[in-house]
């Protein structure tokens, strides 16, 4: 029973036990279907980042993604995955960015999901906020008329990835 038990967690929640190998070809799969075929020079899971869901270094083509992300539906890593991808090719949060990032069907759940999931590991912890998948990307200066952030279906703040 405890077997089909954890069999069943796994089916579930695959990058559980992944390795680099994997998310790397996770990535790629995600980069083909969202961002052009765009390629990172790697990608892997680290300990150190507390902070943010991943990071990208656009100079050396490096993905990171932070290990708290590993319990997480697969659908939310994605979302990760294509945000970080999306720096490859728009380094910061401008329009051309979100809509690359936006390619990805359940951006916006993903958010949600995370705004959730954040709150349920500040739980018992005092930390300041995070940005968005915890990038520190600039953010382009709000135009007038600019509808670069503005409301949700929901009617919550919509957020710039």
């Amino acid at each position: 029973m405890i077997d089909s038990l954890v069999q069943r967690v796994l089916t579930h929640r695959p990058n559980a036990t992944s390795g680099d190998r994997e998310l790397t070809k996770r990535t790629n799969a995600l980069a083909d279907l969202f961002v052009n075929g765009v390629r990172p020079s790697s990608v892997r899971w680290v300990s150190n980042q507390q902070r943010r869901w991943g990071s990208c270094t656009p100079s050396t083509r490096e993905i990171r993604i932070s290990e708290r992300l590993r319990p997480v539906p697969s659908w939310v890593l994605d979302a990760v995955l294509v945000h970080e991808l999306a720096h490859l090719v728009e380094e910061g949060h401008t329009r051309r960015f979100e809509a690359l990032a936006r390619r990805y069907p359940r951006m916006e759940d993903a958010d949600v999901f995370l705004d959730g999931y954040n709150l349920g590991l500040e739980q018992g912890e005092a930390s300041e906020s995070r940005e968005p998948f915890g990038c520190d990307a600039p953010r382009p200066k709000k135009e007038q008329g600019s509808k670069t952030r503005g409301r949700s279906k929901t009617g919550r703040q919509a957020r710039l990835f």
